[in-house]
């Protein structure tokens, strides 16, 4: 890992939520959680999936018993490969199934190299879900569903982010991916 400490990485995943998926709309609730500073940020080094998804789990443990906190960042910047982030998304949401814990929580994952599947990798679409350092998103299910059902047309949302992401333009896109990192 760098030499960069873990408060340098939040700082930089703070300003990318700020200046781009909250100013871009990208997250039509993102917004509510972040300006009232209800969002956890964890940074994780580690590189071995179990024990992420140990560190992962004590995370989602402490999420649910503390209701003054909507979400939690897990940030994972020593994933280099966005297979090992989608193995660690996985494996996270098997055991929410297992434990029912699907109930309260949802996932989403980010890396610098997402790709949705059948994607060009310079789509600009994948910018939705690219991130300066790979990440799970930890949400409140119930907090999701009251976000959603707040929007006239949800379904709409992932088009008009298409539409959003394809005008700036994918040497935008990576030029502000850049800018985020360390």
């Amino acid at each position: 890992m760098s030499s960069y400490s873990a408060k340098d990485i939040i700082r930089k995943t703070t300003a990318w939520i700020a200046d781009f998926v909250i100013l871009h709309k990208l997250c039509p609730f993102a917004a509510v959680p972040f300006e009232s500073k209800n969002i956890d940020y964890r940074l994780s080094e580690g590189t071995d999936i179990r024990q992420l998804v140990e560190y992962s789990w004590a995370c989602i443990e402490e999420l649910k018993a503390n209701m003054d906190v909507s979400n939690i960042f897990i940030i994972t910047p020593s994933l280099a490969e966005f297979s090992d982030q989608l193995d660690l998304q996985y494996s996270l949401n098997n055991l929410l199934t297992a434990t029912s814990y699907d109930q309260y929580f949802q996932t989403v994952a980010f890396h610098p190299n997402f790709l949705f599947d059948g994607e060009e990798k310079q789509h600009a679409g994948n910018y939705v879900n690219r991130s300066p350092y790979g990440m799970i998103h930890i949400l409140r299910t119930d907090e999701v569903s009251k976000a959603t059902a707040s929007l006239p047309d949800p379904e709409e949302v992932p088009r008009q982010n298409k539409v959003k992401l394809e005008e700036l333009g994918s040497e935008f896109l990576l030029n502000n991916l850049i800018k985020y990192q360390l």
